[in-house]
Order: structure tokens, then sequence, then C-alpha cells
């Protein structure tokens, strides 16, 4: 909880928009992972949608951000899910 006292104390136009939650359920070999990437991706909420879908069949959570220009992830699970989404997304657009 150190982050969110710091958060709190940082002057409003630098808190960001967003909540965020640092606890975990995950067991000892459960991992996070960010990444970004920039490409073109038409149809940004039918991708969006079922990467939601993927992300709660495989368990993990966390933030993922699309747009037409590319997608920001910041995802955590178990280190078995976590390698099927890094996989999934080398596969789609690596």
């Amino acid at each position: 909880m150190v982050q969110a006292e710091i958060k709190s104390t940082l002057p409003r136009r630098l808190r960001g928009s967003d909540p965020m939650n640092y606890s975990c359920s995950c067991s000892e070999t459960g991992l996070v992972i960010l990444f970004y990437g920039y490409f073109n991706l038409d149809g940004a909420q039918a991708f969006a949608d079922q990467e939601r879908s993927f992300l709660i069949q495989l368990g993990l959570t966390g933030k993922v951000r699309i747009s037409e220009e590319g997608a920001n992830v910041t995802v955590a699970g178990e280190q078995e899910a976590i390698e099927q989404y890094v996989s999934a997304w080398c596969h789609r657009f690596f």
C-alpha cells in the first residue's frame, strides 16, 4: 500500500486516471508482465472484446489498453497462463 499512499500525495495532474490495486491472489509462481506495442489494428473494439474473453479464460488480471495504434498491457497470473498469453501475442503480432 505504500504506492497508494505516495499516489495520494501527488498533485492531481500527476495521479493518473485509473484506480490501482496491488493485491494478487497468485501462488508463488505468479508473474506480472508489462509491455506495449505500436501497430495498426483495424477493429480495435472487436479485438478488445476477444482479448477480455482470452484473459478471463486464462485467469489473468490486469489492464490492457487497446487502440487502433497498438496496445499497452499489464497483466498478472500464474506462470503457465502468462506463458500462454505471451505466446499468443507473439504469434499474432511479431
